[in-house]
């Protein structure tokens, strides 16, 4: 009998220290998927555009070539022996810009009171084909200049992007 309860509150014990909340833990790639491809991000910067209206808003640039930002004309820039460049902009409601979720918006629409993103192209070098963004999201942590950003966008002609880029970027100011 002793032995029976011994295993009995040995078995209790490993079902409790296995069952905890760490289990659940994700762990997020440095990898995009476009319509079935799979592209690596190597490069990124971020435009502290500043405040407009209710807003604060950055401009996001990836790719795995070399990109820059030009502040004379507001535009990136990238190598054409890349193989993707993705941009888009994101407006975080309030004074400074905050992390979380940012739902998309086209130009035309009226800004919303909370997070939303806009203007977001995919340039898909190899089929020689840029898309613009028409619907859903971008989940955007960690702290400047170290983000953490997990897609879930559909482009024009119903292609998607989803996955997430992992890394730091490059800051300039808009």
């Amino acid at each position: 009998m002793k032995t029976l309860l011994t295993f009995f509150f040995t078995f209790f014990l490993i079902a409790i220290s296995s069952c905890g909340s760490d289990d659940s833990t994700e762990m997020v790639v440095n990898e995009l998927f476009f319509d079935g491809t799979s592209f690596i991000g190597g490069n990124a910067i971020a435009v502290d555009v500043g405040r407009a209206e209710d807003h604060y808003e950055f401009s996001f640039a990836i790719s795995d070539g070399d990109i820059n930002y030009n502040s004379s004309s507001g535009s990136f820039q990238f190598s054409t022996s890349s193989q993707f460049f993705l941009s888009f902009g994101a407006a975080a409601s309030g004074d400074q810009f905050s992390t979380g979720e940012f739902e998309f918006r086209s130009v035309i629409d009226q800004a919303p009171d909370g997070n939303f993103f806009f203007s977001g192209t995919f340039v898909d070098i190899e089929n020689s084909s840029t898309l613009s963004a028409t619907g859903g999201t971008v989940t955007i942590t960690g702290t400047s200049p170290n983000y953490t950003m997990v897609f879930d966008v559909t482009f024009t002609g119903g292609r998607n992007l989803t996955g997430a880029f992992v890394g730091t970027f490059e800051l300039e100011e808009g």
